[in-house]
């Protein structure tokens, strides 16, 4: 008989639309189908023109303030409540975080029900939002305050990284059990062979912040311009946020040519289009978000049998070697990741993205759940 699992999430349901949040869930919920678990997924997004039972709440986008106001604080909440309430005592229940609104009544059912809980957390908490946004910075002290309260109700902890593991320990209970796991993909072993062209192509995939190194990538791929031909791919689930900016620094660092923006790719299109690229990097800057710092998408970069090029920061090293598996530079030197980039265009070596591919197997998502259907 399978044993149920009652899967709540902010995510759309059904895609993932480049999301590192929705396609690790998304792994997560296949490996524990495959482990016979039967996986039942409901979602408190409201800004979804989607009709869908399992969708908990009205989409409210074109109401008056006052309404929406009403809803969040007072409708949904009770009415997520009651739907708690309606759930067998036997399921399990698995949540990334939740909207701060509805803690309380998550932990009400709790109390009342005692179903265990698997959480995921992917991020350390931010205590404080950027200085500029009123708005910005009380939802920030709120969600940290009731995401601190929520771990306190949580069974079985899930993050990316020991460094996480050690942080949130402090948070939990001590029954409680945490559990690691970096990335998730669906491995298949692959005969490598690359098409090579006049123009080397590089490639950014992922959410397009400066602190990601969005804006790094681009200023050192201007400083090779000259000396090479490249391309200089960049695509992510944030684009349309940034793409003024970026499209701004573009034109500043006369790269018109030579960078092309995207919109976010699902991750069945992000795999098939980094396996057509020369080089793939993760540019992260060595800020207060590289501590345990884990990419989730490092697991389909290296899958790709592309060479990666990754900062050396946070557990990275873990993982990556330089000059075996793939490639590493430290984005605290002047130019080295420019340098780094040179240096693997006039010494191009195969076997590392080979390398990086068949070291990407142990990520694959089966392999990465088997720790946590042990616990369940």
């Amino acid at each position: 008989m399978k044993k149920n699992i009652i899967s709540i999430t902010e995510e759309s349901i059904g895609g993932d639309n480049g999301s590192a949040t929705a396609i690790r869930i998304n792994f997560i919920h296949r490996g524990l189908e495959e482990n016979d678990y039967d996986v039942e997924v409901f979602s408190y997004a409201t800004s979804r023109d989607v009709e869908n039972d399992n969708y908990l709440f009205k989409n409210l986008n074109n109401s008056s303030f006052v309404k929406r106001f009403f809803y969040f604080f007072l409708i949904n909440p009770i009415s997520f409540f009651f739907f708690l309430m309606k759930i067998d005592k036997k399921s399990l229940i698995l949540i990334d975080k939740l909207a701060f609104n509805l803690v309380i009544p998550f932990c009400l059912f709790k109390l009342l029900k005692g179903n265990k809980i698997i959480a995921i957390y992917n991020e350390f908490f931010v205590k404080n939002a950027d200085a500029g946004s009123l708005k910005s910075t009380l939802k920030s002290k709120m969600n940290y305050f009731f995401w601190a309260v929520l771990l306190k109700f949580t069974d079985i902890l899930i993050v990316i990284s020991d460094k996480h593991s050690e942080y949130f320990k402090k948070y939990l209970r001590k029954k409680a059990k945490t559990i690691v796991i970096p990335m998730l993909l669906d491995y298949k072993k692959e005969q490598i062979s690359k098409n090579k062209s006049d123009v080397f192509s590089i490639c950014y995939a992922g959410a397009l912040s400066k602190s990601n190194g969005v804006e790094l990538l681009m200023e050192q791929v201007a400083l090779i311009a000259s000396k090479v031909k490249v391309r200089l791919n960049i695509f992510g689930p944030t684009l349309q946020v940034y793409r003024t900016s970026l499209q701004k620094k573009i034109e500043n660092l006369g790269l018109t040519d030579i960078v092309f923006l995207d919109l976010p790719k699902s991750n069945e299109e992000t795999k098939s289009f980094l396996k057509t690229q020369d080089l793939l990097v993760i540019p992260k800057l060595n800020d207060v978000r590289a501590v345990g710092y884990i990419p989730s998408k490092l697991g389909d970069f290296l899958c790709s049998g592309t060479p990666v090029l990754v900062a050396n920061i946070g557990e990275i090293s873990k993982h990556i070697t330089d000059k075996q598996n793939g490639y590493l530079f430290n984005p605290d030197i002047e130019n080295d990741l420019s340098n780094k980039i040179l240096e693997i265009i006039n010494n191009p070596n195969d076997n590392i993205g080979e390398k990086g591919h068949l070291y990407a197997e142990k990520f694959h998502y089966l392999n990465q759940v088997k720790e946590l259907v042990s616990v369940l």
